[in-house]
């Protein structure tokens, strides 16, 4: 009997611990549904520094909405580059922050993996901080058009420093840096400095720096040559060619190693340039032309670009002798044949002041003058004299024995240029700068008939 009463004690107590703990596990289950199946974010969650933990996605979202949202769009974006200041304010672009996403993501933790772990990670939660920063999202379209119209603002065209020649003396207009921003770079860096709440933006730009820089003509400093032919002042159309074409050439800046082609600068020689009819030498001889007297520029530039020491790349002489220049020492020019070319070896650059003046072609050539201690004298010899042939025609309009020269002839010459280099007045080098030729131009003669033997009888008597 006894051990019946404890046999049926212990099933006894073995039910109620049954059901002690079949109410306790209900109650835990009962917990853990009630408490996951709810639409909360867990934990100790912050998003932007607000505490959204025990609270519902859209109660988060009007939560961070309500504290955040109002400042972020009234939020003024200011883009700066030196002086130039650009702003406009985050909701221009339509910005807000991605609320959506970021609660998503916050809602999620804890909720992973099965009921054991998804209760777990609820007690660890609360002891663990966790924080969320949201990004600021925009439309790109239209910060991508403040990104151009801001390139556009900032944009400003490089420009050379200017020389100018002032009674006798040189001014230095001072060059113009360029500004350009462009404009993808732009969008991009705006639109990251925007994400990481950075709204005061520097402006990426490409500063470019003009060729010719103050300091670049600061090192023209002295005249290095100066040459001079004269012309007769009677011949309007002739003057007014020189004039053009000595015009296009002044104010040239020539740097060091670079060339001056005279056709490029001085252009084609048309009526449309502005050039008038006047005597040019064609085959020898002088026959109406646009742009007569434009050699007499091109000589004179030429002999002064000798005296200054530089290269000669292209020259030509004319086929026969000019008047306003040495034999020897002439360029003759013709569009789209000959050319005359000159080169800047030195360092620094040169600047070619042309200049018409009374009956006068002035060239000067500018440069650095502390380092040019050369004496320049140009000397032509010639080598050889060659006479003209006779060329004689019979025109019975004339008397027998009348004779006329309908085409006087003229000598021909070979002749050689020297360019004679002085240093301290002693000579240090002569070089050949060309051999020419001028070609012997023939005369024509027309003479009458040969008197008739009868006549000559009568004549003799």
């Amino acid at each position: 009997m006894e051990k019946n009463k404890v046999v049926r004690k212990k099933t006894k107590v073995l039910k109620v611990a049954v059901i002690i703990s079949l109410f306790v596990f209900l109650f835990i289950v009962g917990f853990i549904v009630k408490y996951i199946d709810k639409d909360i974010i867990y934990g100790n969650v912050k998003i932007n520094n607000i505490d959204v933990s025990g609270l519902e996605k859209d109660e988060a979202i009007d939560l961070l909405k309500g504290e955040v949202r109002n400042d972020i769009l009234n939020t003024s974006v200011e883009l700066y580059y030196n002086d130039f200041k650009k702003s406009f304010f985050l909701k221009e672009i339509d910005a807000d922050y991605n609320y959506d996403e970021i609660v998503e993501e916050a809602f999620k933790k804890g909720k992973d993996g099965n009921l054991i772990s998804i209760m777990f990670n609820q007690f660890t939660m609360r002891n663990d901080k966790y924080t969320y920063d949201m990004e600021i999202r925009f439309d790109d379209d239209k910060l991508r058009e403040f990104c151009k119209n801001t390139s556009e603002d900032i944009h400003r065209p490089q420009k050379d420093a200017q020389l100018e020649f002032d009674k006798g003396k040189f001014k230095i207009i001072e060059e113009t840096i360029g500004l350009e921003a462009d404009e993808d770079m732009l969008l991009s860096h705006v639109g990251q400095s925007i994400k990481k709440e950075e709204f005061q933006i520097l402006i990426p730009v490409k500063e470019i720096v003009p060729k010719v820089t103050r300091e670049v003509l600061s090192k023209i400093n002295g005249e290095l040559a100066t040459y001079v032919t004269y012309f007769s002042s009677s011949n309007t159309n002739r003057v007014k060619n020189i004039q053009i074409a000595t015009g296009s050439i002044n104010g040239t800046i020539l740097f060091g190693g670079e060339e001056l082609s005279f056709n490029d600068t001085t252009g084609k020689r048309s009526h449309e340039n502005g050039y008038l009819p006047a005597d040019v030498i064609v085959n020898g001889k002088l026959v109406p032309g646009y742009g007569g007297g434009v050699c007499q520029v091109s000589t004179t530039l030429y002999n002064a670009a000798l005296l200054s020491n530089i290269d000669i790349v292209e020259r030509h002489n004319h086929s026969i002798p000019s008047s306003y220049v040495d034999i020897g020492q002439d360029a003759t020019v013709s569009y789209g044949y000959l050319d005359l070319k000159i080169k800047n070896t030195y360092n620094d650059p040169i600047y070619i002041q042309g200049i018409t003046y009374n009956d006068r072609v002035i060239f000067k050539l500018y440069g650095n003058a502390n380092k040019f201690d050369l004496n320049i004298k140009i000397q032509s010899e010639v080598i050889e004299a060659v006479g003209y042939t006779t060329k004689t025609e019979i025109d019975n309009s004339l008397a027998p024995g009348e004779k006329q020269i309908i085409q006087k002839g003229r000598k021909g010459y070979k002749v050689k240029t020297y360019k004679v280099i002085y240093k301290d007045n002693k000579v240090i080098d002569r070089i050949l700068l060309s051999s020419d030729y001028y070609k012997p131009s023939t005369q024509i003669e027309k003479v009458g008939p040969k008197k008739s033997k009868t006549e000559e009888s009568k004549t003799e008597d």
